[in-house]
Formats: C-alpha cells, sequence, structure tokens
C-alpha cells in the first residue's frame, strides 16, 4: 500500500484531484442553470466532445481553458503554493483549509508584469510576518 506522503508527491494523484474538482464545478454550474453540454461548449468555443471529456475527466486544461471556464461560471481559480508537509497536515485532516492559517501557503502571482511608465518589473516581495499571538 502506498503512503499518504507518496500518494501526495505524485503529479496523478493531484491532476485527478483537480479534475474532479473541475469536473464538480462544472457539472453544478451546468445543474443550477440548466445548461446543456453544447451550450457550455458554444459558450467556450470548443467542441462538444470537449465537454464531454471535462465531465468523464478525461483531460488536461491548459490554463486559459481553466480560467476560461471559471469565469464562465462566475467563478476566478485561485493558485496557491504550499509546502509538502503543509499539504499532508491539511489533506490528512480532511480540512479545506490550512490548519496553519495563512502562514501555510504563499500565493505567487501567475506572472510578474512590468509597470507602464517605467518598464521594470515591479521588484522583489517581501513576506509579512505574522503577528504573535499571546
Amino acid at each position: 500500500m502506498i503512503s499518504k506522503h507518496k500518494l501526495f508527491k505524485h503529479p496523478d494523484y493531484l491532476l485527478s484531484k483537480y479534475q474532479a474538482e473541475v469536473y464538480r464545478q462544472l457539472q453544478q454550474y451546468m445543474d443550477d442553470h440548466s445548461l446543456t453540454q453544447k451550450e457550455i461548449a458554444d459558450h467556450l468555443g470548443v467542441s462538444s466532445s470537449y465537454v464531454n471529456q471535462v465531465l468523464k475527466g478525461n483531460f488536461n486544461f491548459t490554463l486559459k481553458k481553466l480560467i476560461e471556464l471559471s469565469l464562465m461560471m462566475g467563478k476566478v481559480p485561485t493558485l496557491e503554493f504550499v509546502s509538502i508537509n503543509d499539504y499532508l497536515i491539511r489533506e490528512g485532516n480532511g480540512d479545506s483549509r490550512s490548519p496553519l492559517g495563512d502562514r501555510a501557503t504563499e500565493k505567487v502571482p501567475a506572472a510578474r508584469m512590468k509597470s507602464k511608465r517605467s518598464g521594470k518589473s515591479p521588484g522583489k516581495t517581501s513576506a509579512v510576518k505574522p503577528a504573535r499571538r499571546n
């Protein structure tokens, strides 16, 4: 039997988990709005078979398509990077949020944008130390 630690580090596990969440979100949206696969496909500019693949979990999104699908549902996908240990703690407990609070996650912008005025990148950002609790 494979350990949770090895399982959570395996790319296929994470891909399956995220595919299942995209499926769940899309199916809920379709049910709530009485939409067909064809209507979703027309809105996204893809084939009905592509939407069918999403609903069967047989897909590997580009980030752009994931964002388009999310925005169509009136949602914004978020991306966070957490240490493997923090992920194990959160997933092992079945929590949807990290038990360590915001300190456990480091949100990273998808791309650095250049300042329009100076043409320079905005520079490095420094982490804010969490306040101590008494």
